[in-house]
């Protein structure tokens, strides 16, 4: 005779959690249901039931799981989401069996059940519509919460046998949720590409449907959106006009100054003609209003030179406006280098620190009680034209600031004479070996990356910002501090400024960003004796001289090498 045992007072708790033992080859942990089962309020029992699917144990890592749900972009996380709910179910099933049969729980026989059910496990896909009454139990959960399918997906792909496309056989349900992801993507871009297609130009730009890695999608934007003085905008007609008769380079990321001159360039040769500008759309426009022969002027010295004022002040807006990520060194553009050739290539050899100079910076102590003593030096560069201002504003000098930039300028200098800020943010810090890091930046002269050995001078500099590089968001300030650190240390040696003319300033007078790669390389000429083509490993510049059997079977750029040729660098006490 079998006694029946009331359960309307049970429930269970199960949790689903990792197994503390992690395993040597991946650090990863068994999954389990841990089971709590109170009569009355009263706990009654308490196990663990290690999971298998297919007699095959589901292991995870710690950040592959979070409230008891798979994350979303873990391989087979739908099928583990879906076995994790039919578990918990089989666990409620089994225990309301046990004690309604037996009036106690035995755990050998859970475990048993539990272990058949997930050998016979093969569920169909089913996935709650975003539109139903949903609990935290029937969401799938991504990195950024719970991720939901629209019905139609789901719609889908239970209507007919999902075929893999390399294979002509049906996908098998634990490659399912990849079938379900693409989908839910393609259902996206149907939906957001109908939505585009009925906004209007100016709709899609406030709602951010553009392309921001365009040039002239992003510089388009000042017609639509509040970022400079609509006055601005009237630029972007040129801007398309050079698109359409030189076909440059649309990615962003080939925005900067040589792109930038190449632009000025096609206008100071080319001048311009009269455009209707009231009605162009720069999203859809005819491209043969660029190709008309008419007659075209050639740009006033004064028009011209604000043009290149407004293209500088678009691009920095764009910056702080956050439509553009990076900062965009635009110091070459400049009026004299393009109408009138005054600026040559490159500066002159002595524009640079010495050693001692150097190291007198590096070393130097701003102090909190000479703070406006500073502040009065900043005010009197800026009254005698050598500082500019930043932006519309004056500068408020702290001590954070002059450490940040004054440190900012001895890396650039350092991590192998970084020549612009664009190098200087793209630098990263990378795992040599267990014990060595080793900085790797983005050279832009020469389009290749660079990988140098930490030195006495960029080792101490990580320590002290807590191996934490601090970037450069705003040039203008950089630049600003940079003069006024000059002043504060007071570099007096003279150098003659320009090449073709008897005129000589203090060191202090010109020190700018530029003069990283130059003291670079001076250092490791005057203190390592180091040859032009060994500086030139750690700047990334190419050597013209470099042998066919060197360039092609030494590779003289390799860590090692790099280490012994700096090896007797050494910061003076």
């Amino acid at each position: 005779m079998t006694t029946k045992h009331k359960v309307s007072d049970l429930s269970i708790n199960t949790s689903f959690i990792l197994h503390g033992y992690k395993r040597q080859e991946d650090n990863r942990q068994q999954l389990k249901a841990h089971n709590r089962i109170y009569r009355g309020g009263k706990l009654i029992e308490r196990f663990e039931i290690f999971l298998q699917i297919k007699e095959e144990p589901i292991y995870l890592l710690s950040s592959e799981i979070t409230k008891g749900m798979i994350k979303l972009d873990v391989a087979n996380s739908i099928v583990y989401n879906l076995f994790i709910k039919s578990v918990k179910n089989e666990i409620d099933r089994i225990a309301e069996k046990q004690l309604k049969e037996q009036g106690f729980i035995d755990k050998e026989d859970f475990r048993k059940d539990i272990k058949a059910f997930g050998k016979k496990f093969a569920p169909t896909l089913t996935i709650e519509s975003p539109k139903a009454n949903r609990t935290d139990t029937d969401k799938i959960f991504s990195n950024i919460g719970p991720v939901e399918i629209d019905q139609s997906v789901i719609d889908d792909i239970n209507s007919e046998i999902q075929i893999d496309a390399d294979t002509a056989e049906p996908v098998l349900f634990e490659e399912l949720e990849n079938v379900v992801i693409h989908k839910q993507a393609d259902y996206n871009k149907q939906l957001i590409e109908q939505t585009i297609k009925n906004l209007s130009t100016e709709e899609r730009y406030k709602q951010g449907y553009f392309n921001r890695n365009n040039i002239f999608e992003l510089f388009a934007s000042t017609y639509y959106l509040d970022i400079t003085n609509k006055f601005y905008s009237k630029i972007v007609i040129r801007l398309f006009e050079y698109r359409e008769r030189i076909k440059p380079k649309e990615d962003v990321r080939y925005l900067n100054s040589d792109w930038a001159i190449n632009f000025f360039q096609f206008l100071n040769t080319n001048g311009y003609y009269n455009i209707n500008t009231k009605n162009f759309d720069p999203l859809n426009y005819d491209p043969a209003i660029f190709q008309y022969n008419k007659e075209r002027k050639q740009y006033e010295d004064q028009t011209f030179q604000k043009m290149i004022h407004i293209f500088k002040q678009i691009v920095k807006q764009l910056k702080k406006q956050k439509l553009l990520e990076r900062v965009i060194d635009l110091d070459d553009l400049t009026f004299n280098a393009l109408r009138k050739g005054t600026v040559k290539k490159g500066t002159r050899i002595e524009h640079h620190l010495t050693k001692d100079e150097f190291d007198e910076l590096f070393k130097y102590k701003f102090q909190e009680s000479k703070l406006k003593h500073y502040q009065t030096i900043f005010d009197e560069l800026l009254t005698r034209g050598i500082a500019k201002r930043v932006g519309n504003d004056s500068l408020t000098v702290t001590i954070e600031k002059l450490n940040k930039y004054r440190d900012i300028f001895c890396f650039m200098t350092m991590a192998g004479g970084q020549r612009g800020i664009e190098e200087y943010n793209s630098t990263e810090l990378r795992d040599y070996s267990k014990t060595e890091k080793v900085i790797s930046f983005y050279q832009n002269k020469g389009k290749n990356v660079v990988a140098n050995p930490l030195n006495v001078y960029t080792a101490e500099l990580l320590k002290r910002s807590k191996n934490n590089l601090s970037k450069v968001s705003d040039y203008e300030e950089y630049r600003a501090y940079l003069k006024l650190i000059a002043y504060i240390v007071d570099f007096k040696r003279s150098v003659q400024e320009k090449i073709d003319k008897n005129e000589w300033v203090h060191i202090k007078d010109i020190l700018n960003p530029y003069m990283c790669r130059k003291t670079f390389g001076t250092i490791m000429y005057d203190q390592l004796r180091l040859s032009d083509e060994d500086i030139a490993l750690f700047t990334g510049h190419k050597n013209r001289n470099q042998s066919e059997l060197s360039s092609s079977y030494i590779n003289k750029k390799n860590i090692e090498n790099k280490k012994v040729l700096i090896k007797d660098l050494i910061l003076r006490s």
